[in-house]
């Protein structure tokens, strides 16, 4: 008997390679995580036409097997309208999201905070 282990992330990825690459990538180099926060709230307000820093940006570590793997990140807009990218510590790609969940736009990054993320969300409790 093999259990079988959903993964969302691998999902969203091989949706977003598959239908909607779209041929927008950008490389990007971000070396902390406040960088990569910055980009990310920067890059949902400009590609949704919003003012940086009138809306709230929320963040979540996502894990596999109760290890980080992946943060995402929701901007709440007006009207309960939600923008979302996620940033995929293996594969270093930040993956943006429309209110419908179509990917918008994927930036590749050339150096990213993984070691920093590893060290300061494997140490806490994952919770339950």
């Amino acid at each position: 008997n093999k259990s079988v282990i959903f993964c969302p992330i691998a999902l969203i990825v091989n949706r977003v390679v598959k239908e909607n690459y779209m041929n927008q990538c950008s490389s990007v180099r971000l070396d902390t995580l406040a960088e990569l926060t910055d980009f990310v709230n920067t890059k949902l307000c400009e590609q949704n036409l919003l003012k940086l820093g009138a809306f709230p940006l929320t963040e979540r570590v996502l894990r596999r097997r109760g290890k980080p793997c992946a943060m995402s990140f929701c901007l709440h807009g007006p009207r309960m309208v939600k923008f979302m990218a996620i940033w995929e510590a293996n594969s270093n790609r930040i993956l943006f999201y429309n209110p419908s969940g179509e990917c918008m736009d994927v930036a590749v990054l050339i150096s990213s905070p993984v070691d920093e993320f590893i060290e300061r969300f494997s140490a806490q409790d994952v919770e339950a």
